[in-house]
């Protein structure tokens, strides 16, 4: 499962979803986009929504190779802005 954050929040506020999510043998990944949370970038300053949607597909790629989930089922969940990207 993907998630992602709404706008000028940080993913680290939702580790307690990936908790329970692993309790139920799911992966939980976020990340922050450029700007918030822990990323680099200006404070509060996105590229655009598109910057987010490329970002996110590096994100599926790289996980697919080191969790070894190519093939499986991918879930993208969003909170505000993150829902928004999701659709």
């Amino acid at each position: 499962m993907f998630y992602l954050h709404g706008f000028g929040d940080t993913c680290s506020k939702y580790a307690y979803l990936g908790k329970i999510y692993a309790k139920n043998g799911y992966h939980f990944i976020g990340f922050d986009y450029k700007g918030f949370g822990f990323s680099e970038g200006t404070r509060g300053k996105m590229e655009s929504p598109r910057s987010v949607c490329e970002d996110l597909q590096k994100l599926i790629e790289l996980a697919d190779t080191t969790l070894n989930i190519k093939g499986l089922k991918k879930y993208i969940v969003g909170m505000s802005f993150g829902g928004r990207v999701a659709l």
